[in-house]
Formats: C-alpha cells, structure tokens, sequence
C-alpha cells in the first residue's frame, strides 16, 4: 500500500513538471515613459569622445553612442541578470509561458552635487501565458539611492569607459534580485489570500 502511495505521489510530481517549465525571456527594447534620467546633453558630451558622437543630440542618445562605440550591449546585460536570479532560483511558469521584460527609466544621476553619478536603471517584467494572459508582473527602479552601486565622475568615464558596463552590471543584478522578491512575494500573497 505504501508503495502505491509513494508510486502515485511521484506519477503527480512528473504531472505537475510536464505542466510548468522554465519560460524564455523576452525584451522589449521600446523605452516606456519614464524615459531618461540624468545629466544633461551638454555634459554627457564631456564623456563621450567626439569621433564616437554620432548627430543624436539627446542623452539616450549619447549613452548609446558610448556603449556602441565600446561593447557595451545593455539588452544582453539585462538578459544575464534576469539568467542569475531568476534561472539560479528555478522559476516555474506554465507551459507555453513567456517573460517579458520592458526596459525603462536608464541615466546616470549625479549624487549629492558632488559631480559624482550612479547608474539609474529601472524595467517591468511580467509573467504572460501563452493566451496572452498576464500571471505576474512587476516594476523595479535601482537609482541613486541604491546601495551597492559603483559611481564615477564624468573624467572617470572618459578616461575608462568601461565603467559604464560595470555600472550597467551592477544595477542589473540589483534590479533581477528585487524584481525576483517581488515575485516571490507576490506568489506566497495569492497563496495566502491577499494578491487578486
């Protein structure tokens, strides 16, 4: 009888692991609405050499400039971190699932007027079923605030500008590690009763 039991126990376990997989991850590299934080144009320029400067004259626009002309690939960041957290934690979703992930608030602030800057980096993620149906989501900010966050002045960048992969870095994992506690969160208050 015991067997039975245990036989049927592990028949519903390889039920349950035929119904939930690891979803893939998308981007969506359109900026929503909080778009650029930070220096100016005109000072961002200190930064960024001018035989790497293209006609943009935005600060979006120059940080791109900065990272194309150096590697830096911010999607791919992304994309490791959110591998980190959430694939080291083993997120299950169901079957035909996809996460989504929408970049959003990005900059470098400068930190207490003291010409000193930290990366500013913020994304929703959501959970979404393969119907379309939204399961999970939630919005992260890593700013000037965050700890655990390298800064450097505007010379510093110039001088290394590989800095701002590390910048990038850093606030993406901080990012993951917060978005993946709002999701644990979120998943023991549905369990609990108090998420709708």
């Amino acid at each position: 009888m015991r067997c039975v039991s245990r036989l049927s126990a592990l028949l519903l376990l390889f039920l349950i692991a035929g119904c939930a997989t690891r979803a893939p991850l998308e981007i969506d590299g359109r900026h929503w609405a909080f778009g650029y934080h930070g220096p100016s144009a005109e000072v961002l320029r200190e930064a960024v050499p001018v035989v790497f400067q293209t006609a943009k004259d935005d600060n979006i626009g120059l940080i791109q400039d900065l990272e194309r002309a150096h590697g830096i690939d911010r999607e791919r960041i992304l994309r490791a971190a959110f591998d980190a957290s959430f694939g080291a934690a083993r997120i299950r979703a169901p079957r035909g699932s996809r996460w989504l992930l929408q970049p959003g608030r990005v900059g470098l602030a400068e930190r207490n007027f003291s010409s000193l800057m930290k990366p500013q980096l913020g994304a929703s993620l959501s959970l979404v079923s393969g119907t379309g149906e939204y399961l999970w989501h939630g919005r992260e900010f890593v700013d000037i605030d965050s700890p655990d966050l390298p800064f450097f002045s505007l010379e510093q960048l110039r001088d290394s500008p590989v800095l701002l992969d590390e910048a990038w870095r850093a606030a993406a994992h901080v990012l993951m590690r917060r978005l993946l506690a709002k999701h644990r969160a979120g998943l023991r208050d549905r369990r609990e009763g108090y998420a709708d």
